[in-house]
């Protein structure tokens, strides 16, 4: 839905009579519902379609294109264990967002939260035990935790504290950002860069 902004302010000539205006566009390219609160989408198609525009007035580089040398990724997996409480908090969550869903409301994203909260609080010892480990066998010298919710931050920042801890999230002041992300990059003591997501997930250089 944002590229119809982009596409009619700039490219209004690439615009057909299919998506001329934002509601062609979005019957063209997505699949929605109505609400009180407007538009929700939950999908989208003509995808080829609509990556063939981009293609005519997008840059995209590939890691190979700018030469960063970058370790390979490795993907490790943790079996959760079972928990009947928390077993009981999702499947109750689980069952109100199938309601929501079925009475399309707009809560839906509040259910899926409740969802990912529980899922949160669950690993966030278990990772925080895994990251002891690993840090206290020096099998990396820094890393980057990413997390949604404040209170697993909360719980990763006390179980890792000893190792040297920057946080940021969505109340960090732009003044103290980039002294956070030194600290990260240039201090041996710290060693864990902790970041909520929505406020650290992107557009920062913690290369160290």
């Amino acid at each position: 839905t944002e590229l119809w902004t982009m596409f009619d302010a700039l490219w209004p000539d690439m615009l057909d009579g299919r998506n001329h205006t934002f509601h062609k566009w979005l019957n063209h390219f997505t699949r929605w519902r109505p609400t009180k609160y407007g538009p929700k989408v939950y999908g989208h198609k003509n995808a080829v379609e609509l990556k063939h525009m981009l293609e005519s007035v997008m840059l995209r580089r590939k890691l190979r294109d700018v030469a960063l040398d970058l370790p390979s990724l490795r993907v490790t997996l943790h079996t959760l264990p079972a928990v009947s409480e928390f077993t009981r908090g999702l499947d109750d969550a689980a069952r109100l967002t199938l309601a929501e869903m079925a009475a399309e409301e707009a809560q839906t994203d509040a259910s899926i939260s409740r969802i990912r909260r529980l899922l949160g609080a669950l690993k966030a010892p278990m990772i925080a035990e895994t990251l002891r480990t690993e840090l206290s066998e020096r099998q990396y010298n820094k890393i980057v935790v990413l997390y949604y919710h404040k209170d697993v931050g909360n719980t990763l920042e006390a179980a890792l504290e000893s190792f040297g801890v920057v946080r940021m999230d969505g109340s960090t002041p732009a003044t103290k950002r980039q002294g956070m992300i030194d600290a990260f990059t240039d201090d041996s003591g710290v060693r864990v860069f902790l970041g909520q997501q929505q406020s650290a997930g992107e557009a920062l250089n913690l290369q160290a």
